[in-house]
C-alpha cells in the first residue's frame, strides 16, 4: 500500500501538465497492486478452490496479462514478478 501511495502521490506534479498520461499511470499502477495483493492471496490459500477477484485486468496491455497468466506454468511466484 506504502509503495502505490507515494507512486501516485509523486505523480502529483506532472497532472497539470500530462493529466492523460498520468491518469493511465495512476489506473496501471492501481490494476497492478490489485494483481500482486490477489496473487499473494493466491499463494496462500489453503483449497485450489478459492479464487480472489482483482481490479479489471482489460486495462493492461496483452504483453503483461499473458506474462501473468504464464507465471505459473513456469514456475514463477506471481508477487515475485
Amino acid at each position: 500500500f506504502d509503495s502505490a501511495s507515494c507512486l501516485a502521490t509523486f505523480s502529483y506534479p506532472a497532472k497539470q501538465s500530462k493529466p492523460e498520461l498520468v491518469n493511465e499511470f495512476r489506473h496501471t499502477l492501481i490494476r497492478l497492486m490489485s494483481i500482486c495483493h490477489g496473487s499473494a492471496l493466491d499463494e496462500l490459500k489453503l483449497c485450489e478452490t478459492e479464487d480472489y477477484e482483482v481490479l479489471d485486468i482489460s486495462g493492461l496491455d496483452a504483453n503483461t496479462v499473458q506474462i501473468l497468466t504464464e507465471c505459473k506454468r513456469h514456475g514463477f511466484n506471481r508477487v515475485e514478478v
